[in-house]
């Protein structure tokens, strides 16, 4: 019978093990959390949500108040009224949502206002490629952020 007895087990070794593990996990954890927190941006969710001032800002103003606007004029509208930088397709969205008929071609006219204003253009592009967003030029920290 005496054979038969459990070992004494180590407690504090095994809590110590447990602890350990624990951390290993929690930092394997966090590296996988970072990494979808690198990607995120690149999935994209619509344009912002629109706070209860926007909305009741677009709701005074009426679709029409879009329907003569320029492209460029559009944009700098929008991007005032959301207050954060957007992309192309985060800007036709909100644009289409104002009531103004436009699509994605319809984006090179913007680029074009944007380079034939210069350094008057309230609007500057801030990245390139498919991270690239349009900006109003004094919510950027400097010169070189422009493309």
């Amino acid at each position: 019978m005496a054979s038969d007895a459990l070992p004494e087990v180590d407690y504090v070794h095994v809590l110590a093990d447990l602890r350990a593990r624990q951390d290993f996990h929690r930092r394997e954890l966090d590296k996988i959390t970072n990494a979808i927190k690198g990607i995120e941006g690149l999935i994209y969710e619509g344009p912002p949500q629109l706070s209860s001032q926007e909305v009741e800002y677009r709701s005074s103003t009426g679709a029409d108040a879009f329907a003569n606007l320029s492209m460029y004029d559009a944009a700098v509208t929008v991007l005032t009224s959301y207050g954060t930088p957007m992309t192309n397709k985060d800007i036709v969205t909100a644009i289409e949502a104002l009531g103004k008929t436009i699509s994605m071609r319809d984006m090179p006219m913007l680029y074009g206002a944007v380079k034939n204003r210069g350094d008057r253009s309230q609007i500057v592009r801030i990245g390139d490629g498919r991270d690239g967003k349009w900006s109003l030029r004094h919510w950027s920290n400097s010169e070189e952020d422009f493309v």
